[in-house]
This record gives structure tokens, sequence and C-alpha cells, in this order.
């Protein structure tokens, strides 16, 4: 390995403008970061074969269009190429043995145009945003061309698996909130989604002849939501505040693909249109204290689509053709605190999560993902968050996560084989820390260091105990290596405060339920339990809680 190699310039760069009159503000921002590559390929001779490279920029447009409307318009866009995959071959330490160079492409952009302004009676709020997202990746898929493959037959000594998505979606997201001061507060709001989905991927088989397409699907996803959601809080005086609401949604999800491939794989062309609705409501009981201490009861749902499975090599089983919605019930008490003068803050909670139906992607023998309910779960944790600002411009954050999960069913068309206690990735501990400095410079500069370190436990990999591997424990963070400050290797620190509580934790990745894009994307809402605790947390004021959106 040429570690002399592994470095990480970055550019950045930003600019602000205020035209005369005041009535309109302008700002912009790019980055370029190239982190370097630290694995090498010793089946192709190369070296550092991960390197990474990002791009990217944005752009933002504020008119002041009266002294109480104001439109906000903002672009943004990023471009990652990775010239190969960050995971190593077994057995062979920190290097790659494959037979081809695992390319992965990443390119967004977004568009939004918000709206905010005053009625007599009401805030309102109004944000269309468009999103284009294009990602591909490139598999060694050489098992399935060589002698014992799927493919042997086409006498190839090399396979090759692609996979492209092209995402463009719309989002409205209209919002009125209460603005009359009163015991009572609400907030009501209207939400639609227009998302097309194109996924196509191929199988490639390098034959004495040349390469040959020897299975290819076409697949086009369409999903349209519409929902309307609300929320109203009362209060009681004394601190106390509750809080009732919910979401009524519909989405409809339609699938088109078209799989041609050769002997002994079959062609095969698949049409299928399915529909949900439900409701998520979230309840809520809350106590503010004088000194700005909170306690809470929280109850809130998520909900995720079902969606069809059409890929592979041979058709699948009847059973999995199609996978249901999953639901997440959490249930929840927490504190907030704020003392020492109000520059120690922290926060605990104590959750219990029933996950029925839980969904999980899985691999078909060709390599190809499919999405299958896997049962239902039960996550009994604890967490806690704590923040403390010196004087001299020194802010350090901490946080924990304790969490012991179980599957508590199995579903029998998942698999005839047992599985194991835990949910995959969800290890018993984690933690971080993070450092922040800043101290203003000369003119209009601040200088802002950072430093993050992140604990992620012991977990297993995988839903079947034949197949449950141990990721064993490790900690992420800067490492000293010949005298020169370097970020460990695969590390990809943000520095970012924001949400910096649960951006390192698994749990939080495994129970987050995504809104809006492919079939198996979520409907709604994204994440109960963050969203919930968001109203409650941080929009506290006067004693009691000002509704936010779902």
């Amino acid at each position: 390995m040429d570690r002399g190699r592994l470095t990480q310039p970055c550019a950045r760069g930003l600019c602000e403008s205020t035209p005369e009159g005041r009535r309109g503000r302008s700002a912009g921002g790019g980055l370029s970061r190239d982190p370097g590559g630290y694995l090498d390929n010793v089946a192709l001779g190369e070296n550092n074969v991960d390197r990474t490279e990002r791009d990217g920029g944005r752009l933002a447009f504020r008119f002041q269009l009266s002294d109480a409307w104001q439109a906000d318009l903002s672009a943004a866009g990023q471009r990652l190429r990775s010239n190969d995959s960050q995971y190593v071959s077994q057995g062979m330490g920190q290097n790659r043995g494959n037979r081809v160079q695992e390319a992965h492409k990443n390119d967004f952009a977004v568009g939004a145009l918000n709206l905010r302004g005053e009625l007599p009676w009401a805030s309102l709020t109004s944000s269309l945003t468009y999103v284009q997202h294009t990602y591909s990746s490139l598999y060694d898929a050489t098992p399935v061309a060589i002698a014992g493959g799927t493919y042997a037959n086409l006498g190839g000594d090399l396979g090759v698996f692609h996979e492209t998505a092209r995402v463009s979606m719309w989002v409205e997201d209209f919002v009125l909130r209460s603005s009359r001061p009163g015991p009572l507060a609400w907030l009501i709001g209207a939400y639609a989604t227009s998302a097309i989905e194109k996924t196509p991927s191929m199988i490639g088989v390098r034959t004495p002849g040349g390469l040959r397409t020897a299975y290819r699907e076409n697949r086009h996803d369409k999903v349209r939501e519409l929902a309307l959601y609300g929320e109203a809080s009362y209060g009681f005086g004394d601190g106390w505040t509750a809080a009732a609401g919910g979401r009524l949604f519909e989405t409809r999800v339609k699938t088109l693909s078209d799989v041609t491939t050769v002997a002994p794989g079959v062609s095969r062309a698949f049409e299928g249109e399915r529909r949900f609705s439900d409701f998520s409501p979230a309840l809520s009981l809350q106590k503010e204290f004088a000194g700005g201490e909170l306690v809470y009861l929280l109850y809130s749902e998520g909900f995720r689509n079902g969606g069809f499975n059409t890929g592979g090599i041979l058709p699948i089983r009847a059973s999995r053709l199609t996978f249901a919605p999953d639901r997440l019930r959490n249930y929840e008490a927490g504190a907030k605190l704020r003392l020492l003068d109000q520059r120690l803050s922290a926060r605990g909670a104590v959750f219990f999560d029933k996950w029925s139906n839980l969904q999980s992607d899985q691999y078909r023998p060709s390599g190809v993902a499919y999405t299958a309910n896997a049962g239902d779960a039960r996550v009994l944790g604890f967490e806690a968050e704590a923040a403390y600002d010196f004087d001299f411009g020194l802010q350090l954050q901490a946080n924990l996560l304790l969490a012991d999960s179980d599957m508590t069913r199995t579903n029998p068309n998942f698999s005839d084989t047992a599985l194991v206690d835990a949910l995959p990735g969800v290890p018993d501990v984690s933690g971080g820390i993070l450092a922040v400095y800043e101290r203003p410079l000369d003119g209009s500069l601040t200088l802002r260091l950072s430093g993050e370190a992140s604990y992620v436990g012991e977990s297993t990999v995988s839903f079947l105990s034949v197949r449950a591997y141990a990721q064993e424990d490790y900690v992420r963070g800067p490492a000293r290596r010949g005298g020169l400050l370097q970020p460990v290797v695969g590390d990809d620190l943000r520095h970012q405060s924001g949400g910096f509580g649960r951006r390192h934790l698994r749990l939080r990745q495994s129970l987050h339920l995504w809104r809006g894009g492919a079939a198996r994307d979520a409907a709604t809402p994204p994440h109960p339990r963050r969203q919930a605790r968001r109203r409650l947390l941080t929009s506290s004021t006067g004693g009691r809680s000002r509704p936010a959106a779902s």
C-alpha cells in the first residue's frame, strides 16, 4: 500500500452580496475534495484504487417582497466519482483481489422555491422542490460467468454487473401555522410528490468474441403521494402542554419491468400497480419548567410503502413478487436540561420501538437484490446527548446510544432457516464526541477547527443465523501516522455539528424511514421519533410546544 498518497486536498469558496435597497440578497459556495485512496488491488496491480473525488456548489437568492412576505430561490449540485469500492477482500488485509474495479458515480442537483409570509391569522410556508439524482455502480460478477456459474455456457472468464438509477422528483409542501398568541397552537399542511425512477441493470460476460450482454432489466417506477397532516397543541398553564396530530396519506406505485436474458435465464415482462393509504398519529405530553428544563412523553408512528420485486435471471417465486408495507410504532419518555448558566445542555430519552413487517433488502443467487418482509422486531433503548459551550470559542458535544433489539416474529416466506435474535447492523453500544473551535479573524474571516470520533459496537451483518458474521466494534476519528495528522482510512468527517448525535448511530440508520423516491421508499412520515422530538425539544417557547411540519 502506497500510504504516501493518502492525501486530502480540499478547496472551498463562499461569496455573499446584498444589493442597495436590501430587497434582495444572494449567496453562493463551492466545494472540491479529493481524499485520495488507501486500498491496493493486488489482482490488477493497482494502488490506491478507491480514490474518490467530490465537487459541488450551491447558490441562493432571497427576495424581500414586502415587510411580511419573503421568497427564497436556491440550487445545489454535487458530483462524486469513486474509482473502486472501499471494501477489502476476505483474508487479504487492507487489499482487494477483485478482477473488476467496482467504480461508482453519483450526481445530484436540487432546486427549490420557498415562499414565506404572514396572514392576519396565520403564517404561510410553501416549498416547491425539484430533485434530479443519478448514480451508478459497477460490480465484479465473475462467479456467474465462469465454470459453475449461471452463464458458464457462454465460455467467459470475467463477469460484470452494472446498475444505474435516474430519479426525478417534484415535491410540494404547503403549511399554515397559527400566529395569534394564546394557549392553542395549530398547524395544517398538504404534501404532494411525483417521482419517476428508472433503474436499468445488466450483467456482461467477457467471452472470446468480446463482451456479451447476458442479462438486462429495464425498470421504470412511478410514485405519486398526496397527504394531509395537522397538529394542535394546548397549553394548560404551569408549563403543561398536550399535543395531538396525524397524517392521512395515499400513495400509488406503478412498476414496469422488461427482462431480457440468454439461456438458462428466462426473459419476461411485468406491469403492476399498488395503492397504499393509511393514517399515522402522534401524541405527546410535556412539562416545561421556568429554567428551560423539559420532560415529555411521546407516541408516534412511521409507515413505509410496499412494492414489487422484478429482477433476477429466473423469475422470483410468486410469494416474493410483492412485499408488504412496514410500520414503526414508537413509545418514548425523555428530558431536556440546561445547566451551568445555560452553557451545558443535555437530553436523554428511553424508547421502545415495535417494528412490524420489517422490510429488508436481500440478494438472489445471481446477486440481484430484492426486498422482503423479515418479520416483526422490537427495540428497547436509551440515548443521551450533551453539549458544553466554553467562553473562549470551544464547544464539546457527546452522545451515547444503548439498544437491545430482538426479532419477535419470523416471516416463513423470508427464510426457512433461523434468524438472529438481534437486528443486523444495530450494535448494543454506540457513541461519539465532537469538538468545534471558532475564533473571529480580521475582516469577515472566521477560523473554525473541528474534530470528531465515534464508536460503533459489535453487531451482526445478516438476518440469517447461518451467515451472521459479526461486525467487530470499531472507532472512527483522526489518527496520527508518520508525523502528519490524517483521517482514518475510509472515514468521511463532515464536521457539521447539526444532528451530530444521530449521524453515526446505526440504529438511527436502521429505523430511518425515507420519504418519497422509489417504490420501496417511505411514504410517511420519514422518521417519527426524530420529527416528533423536534417539535418537543426545539420548538418549545412560552411554556407550550409550537407545532411543526410532519
